[in-house]
């Protein structure tokens, strides 16, 4: 694992940045487009993901698609894709075959139980090979039933979305219960609003959704930059004593929730200036002293707006994020860790994480960050350069997952200097 330091040159940090397509965005068009029988490949897509995620996708698709009808199970390895893992669960229940759907250590440690229930529900042939409610799966894909089913929504809302997108082409269609609104409800929304842009017919509430049986109409879209990784450029500025930071193709019409972040942030000192040809995001000085939200529709941005409150001092209460315990690392755990390093005290009461300070602590002047292989721990606490001077962080390849290009987007801004 390769580690890089990074000592600030500059409090001003500037400069245009291109981020990528949405990953998220990406991988519920590859799987749409590939359930369709359109000949649409990834020119039908322009600005698709770069992300390491979708990278996999598109390698697994291929190969699930030169591979249909054969007796030994073709072995896919998600690695620590949460989304390659869910979406091609469902995705091989109805390709012919046999499939051994495995990934990383990691990702054999968080559950995917309730997505097999559900799929065995609608007449899937997909069981645990290993340990019950964990990867590895066995899937000998064929056609599902469809039909109702009742499920806990309280998890991911990835196994949510996972089962709409192969709905349509289910004999009855698909209708899911919740008992209560399902976390991270937004990613749900993108959801609807893609299959509808194809031509599904889908109709989604607080407490159940329901698909009918149809076919997609693939047609070409340009895929949004990614508002997730937009974040951490988000964070820099709120960090900075001044900022000039233009990203590209950012509009105010997104069907990403975490679009939010523009909200947020004027909350922590960061002012959007929406442009003809994407966002500035400029300094504006004005901070509230206690941070106050609920982030269950826009988890992925718990990293940058809680290592900003950390690094500006700012006490916060955050709610909605109990399930990031699932994701890449255990989010909440990981950055406890880490932001004690900045006397910064994440504590958690009745499903409240608050944010605190030791103002007798004294930081370190060697600053190291472990990200424990969580691409949102690298790219957040890389910002912190600013307000630190010189830190270093390990393991900076994990940023690949999301971001390839993170660390030559950051010495774009011409504020840090760099060394591995």
């Amino acid at each position: 694992m390769k580690s890089i330091r990074l000592e600030k040159i500059s409090s001003a940090p500037k400069g245009k940045l291109h981020i990528s397509g949405s990953k998220s965005i990406s991988n519920r068009v590859l799987i749409m487009s590939e359930l369709s029988d359109a000949e649409a490949d990834i020119s039908s897509f322009p600005n698709l993901s770069e992300a390491d995620d979708t990278q996999r996708l598109i390698f697994y698709l291929n190969q699930i698609r030169s591979c249909a009808d054969q007796q030994l199970p073709l072995i896919i390895n998600a690695e620590n894709a949460g989304t390659v893992m869910r979406f091609l669960a469902s995705y091989l229940s109805v390709q012919k075959g046999s499939w051994l759907l495995t990934g990383s250590e990691r990702m054999q440690k968080r559950p995917i139980g309730i997505l097999v229930s559900a799929l065995q529900g609608l007449g899937a042939h997909i069981s645990h090979s290993d340990k019950t409610n964990y990867p590895p799966l066995h899937i000998i894909g064929g056609q599902l039933a469809g039909g109702e089913l009742k499920m806990d929504a309280s998890v991911s809302s990835q196994f949510i979305t996972s089962l709409m997108m192969v709905a349509p082409y289910t004999q009855k269609g698909l209708t899911i219960r919740f008992d209560e609104k399902p976390v991270s409800f937004s990613y749900i929304e993108m959801t609807r609003k893609l299959m509808q842009n194809f031509g599904a017919s889908v109709e989604l509430k607080d407490t159940f959704v329901q698909v009918k049986p149809s076919e997609y109409k693939i047609k070409s879209i340009k895929i949004e930059p990614d508002w997730s990784s937009a974040s951490y450029w988000y964070e820099l500025a709120s960090l900075a004593e001044t900022s000039d930071i233009f990203l590209e193709g950012y509009t105010n019409k997104s069907v990403q929730g975490d679009s939010c972040v523009s909200e947020i942030y004027k909350e922590l000192g960061v002012h959007t200036i929406f442009e003809p040809d994407g966002i500035r995001l400029t300094s504006s000085g004005k901070q509230t002293s206690h941070f106050i939200y609920d982030l269950t529709d826009a988890p992925d941005l718990v990293p940058a707006v809680l290592t900003s409150c950390a690094a500006k001092k700012i006490k916060a209460s955050i709610t909605g994020v109990e399930h990031l315990k699932h994701k890449e690392s255990d989010r909440m755990l990981s950055l406890s860790n880490e932001l004690k390093k900045t006397g910064a005290i994440l504590t958690e009461k009745n499903k409240t994480y608050h944010l605190s300070f030791d103002n007798n602590m004294t930081i370190s002047e060697k600053l190291v960050f472990e990200t424990y292989k969580d691409h949102r721990m690298a790219m957040c606490f890389a910002p912190l350069a600013i307000v630190y001077d010189k830190i270093t962080i390990k393991d900076k390849d994990v940023v690949e997952k999301s971001y390839p290009a993170f660390w030559d987007d950051l010495k774009k801004l011409n504020f840090v200097r760099m060394n591995s």
